[in-house]
């Protein structure tokens, strides 16, 4: 039995996934550690924490709520974009960074770069996601570290909402820098 989901077609990053026998695994790894459990559970932002697919396979309880989700297992296995349901995640076969428009997304350049480089990574990231049957644009501050742990390699994935921020820089016109054309 293969442990990974193979899909073959990607405009982008890999469209590989861990089968749902390793996810459920993964996330037993960090539940079971009773401390761990607890700070995370406690810590004051949105975050995941990802699998080496990019998978969830742990968020803590800000980031549910956030989603609308009624527990965590809702959320495992998905990738980000599909936790967020982002308009683009569904257009290839593999899902959240498989699409010609996710070269351009802020999340999926930070997972990969800081996979990459073995380093910390923030991106600022525009998700169009759907809600309620309408498109509702986001702007967020995206930041991505990888992590060994007991032989396996993770990313913590954190989320900061800057939406109201960048819609008040926007109407500032004090806060544009560069060359104003008109």
């Amino acid at each position: 039995m293969k442990n990974t989901e193979i899909v073959e077609h990607t405009c982008f990053a890999p469209a590989e996934r861990e089968s749902k026998s390793v996810v459920a695994k993964q996330m037993n790894k960090i539940e079971s550690s009773e401390f761990l459990d607890k700070i995370l559970a406690k810590t004051p932002f949105m975050f995941l924490i990802l699998n080496d697919k990019r998978q969830v396979i742990y968020s803590n309880h800000l980031l549910i709520e956030h989603l609308g989700f009624s527990s965590m297992q809702e959320a495992v296995g998905l990738r980000p974009g599909e936790a967020f349901n982002c308009i683009h995640a569904s257009k290839e076969p593999g899902g959240c960074g498989t699409s010609e428009h996710c070269r351009y997304c802020g999340a999926v350049e930070a997972m990969l770069e800081s996979k990459k480089n073995n380093s910390y990574v923030e991106r600022e990231c525009i998700l169009n996601m759907k809600s309620n049957g309408r498109v509702e644009p986001g702007n967020f501050l995206i930041s991505s570290r990888p992590f060994d742990w007991d032989g396996e390699s993770f990313s913590i994935f954190t989320i900061e909402d800057i939406s109201s921020t960048k819609r008040i820089s926007t109407k500032n016109p004090f806060s544009i820098t560069g060359p104003i054309v008109t």
